[in-house]
């Protein structure tokens, strides 16, 4: 609980402060004068990774997935049509539903026991998993610096220390498993 409230305090300080900053506001002015390399790469880190997640996620659900009963899929799609908030929505799902099934999970052990001893190298499985996996950590990477290159002095400031910490945590699990 006191973690959201510390986050919250840093980017309502953020949102308050960030413009009084002078190093932040003149960072803020230069990138905005020269957006466009920098834009060009970061959408292009952001829409790489987003192509290679989602084609590996469909690669991987069509080679190891299973077919879902009509039953299942019925459920599924009438689940993702419930709007939280509103008692009176019901969505209803009509006619036949087909749908693929797919589950994966590793943990950081795993992924390093994998590296270890080669199996990443050698198993097909492994490649997707991780080709998925670095997909997936592009998409973030250039969706925050696409934050960063348009954004406010705020929403650099937010974007640059969301990025620092989320970095700093990935290093500390994958270092601790």
């Amino acid at each position: 609980m006191s973690a959201r409230i510390l986050f919250f305090a840093f980017v309502a300080l953020s949102i308050a402060f960030a413009g009084y900053i002078a190093p932040l506001q003149r960072f803020s002015d230069h990138l905005g004068g020269h957006r466009q390399p920098y834009l060009a790469i970061t959408i292009g880190m952001a829409a790489i990774g987003f192509v290679l997640f989602v084609a590996i996620g469909i690669v991987s659900a069509y080679r190891n997935g299973r077919r879902m009963t009509d039953a299942e899929a019925q459920t599924y799609a009438s689940a993702s049509l419930r709007v939280p908030g509103y008692a009176f929505y019901r969505g209803c799902f009509r006619g036949k539903a087909t749908g693929q099934q797919f589950e994966r999970s590793n943990s950081f052990r795993d992924i390093k026991t994998a590296f270890r001893s080669g199996a990443w190298w050698r198993d097909p499985e492994w490649w997707r998993f991780l080709s998925m996996l670095a997909g997936a950590l592009l998409w973030l990477y250039g969706a925050f610096a696409i934050a960063f290159v348009l954004g406010a002095p705020a929403v650099k400031l937010i974007a640059a220390v969301s990025l620092i910490y989320f970095s700093v945590r990935l290093a500390w699990s994958i270092w601790t498993a």
